[in-house]
């Protein structure tokens, strides 16, 4: 009997540990942005904030589920404060006064979550903080890109997406904008991007992976197409290089060459190269 109640103990240990590897860290996630929006509120009712935009949390420069949870989390907290004197505008939105982004990185066995308060107009950081979580089997899968963990191609977590509901994506400052996965696959030969400039300047719109790509950029208002690219990047990647201007609404689309599907990344970014002598939008776009 003296065995048996010994052994009971480390059973219980097992569980815990197997328990510990496998749960879902969504109820300590949510409690943890619940904080957050608080202590975020209080600061934008100090500073008289009046447009408030959630922006992206990436993690390895790329956009996962779980960048993508907390931004929704942190959204809806802030949305349903009461009688709060500012508003929150959708994402991709320009003209906000203050934006909220970070980064996701791992500090050993810890998934930290860095949150940031910063000045629209000058990116200047008012407030930072963190958050960590234990890393374990769910974590895990939330930073993967659907799709990458298998050999099939998946819908992606952003699908379904349409000419008049396109998937915001906040315009990087330079090459190194934050990549977004996404996927073509059977039932889904398109993806449309939305971009809201919040400057005038020369954009490089682009894909990345091992995929043929065809992109066409439109005038999200008029629907007028303003241009399209096929091999403009790098190997079967297409690139498209357009002058726009602030707060205008651009929509991308990108198929697959000749339907082609897979996995490819998406991004762009204001170009720090010279313009041509000639009308800027008359610019070859593949070069």
């Amino acid at each position: 009997m003296k065995k048996h109640l010994c052994f009971i103990p480390v059973l219980f240990f097992i569980i815990s540990i197997v328990y510990a590897q496998t749960a879902s860290p969504v109820p300590q996630m949510d409690s943890a942005v619940k904080v957050l929006a608080g202590d975020m509120h209080k600061t934008l009712i100090g500073k008289r904030a009046q447009k408030i935009t959630v922006g992206q949390f990436i993690y390895r420069s790329s956009i996962t589920p779980l960048g993508t949870y907390w931004i929704n989390q942190l959204t809806e907290e802030l949305a349903n404060i009461p009688n709060r004197p500012y508003i929150i505008l959708g994402g991709g939105s320009a003209g906000s006064d203050w934006t909220i982004s970070g980064e996701i990185v791992e500090v050993a066995d810890i998934i930290r979550i860095y949150t940031r308060l910063m000045r629209s107009e000058d990116r200047a950081v008012e407030t930072a903080s963190h958050s960590d979580f234990a890393r374990n089997e769910v974590i895990t899968r939330m930073l993967l890109s659907e799709g990458s963990h298998s050999s099939s191609v998946a819908m992606d977590e952003w699908e379904i997406d349409s000419f008049d509901n396109p998937v915001p994506y906040e315009i990087g400052a330079d090459e190194n904008a934050v990549v977004m996965n996404r996927t073509l696959h059977d039932g889904d030969d398109e993806d449309f991007f939305l971009l809201v400039p919040d400057r005038n300047g020369r954009l490089v719109i682009e894909t990345t992976g091992n995929i043929d790509t065809y992109m066409e950029l439109f005038d999200a208002n008029s629907r007028e197409s303003l241009e399209e690219n096929d091999d403009g990047g790098s190997r079967y990647n297409a690139r498209i290089r357009y002058t726009v201007q602030a707060g205008k609404r651009y929509i991308v689309k990108v198929t697959g060459y000749d339907g082609e599907k897979g996995q490819y990344g998406f991004r762009a970014y204001f170009s720090t190269q010279a313009l041509p002598d000639e009308d800027e939008n008359d610019y070859d776009s593949t070069t």
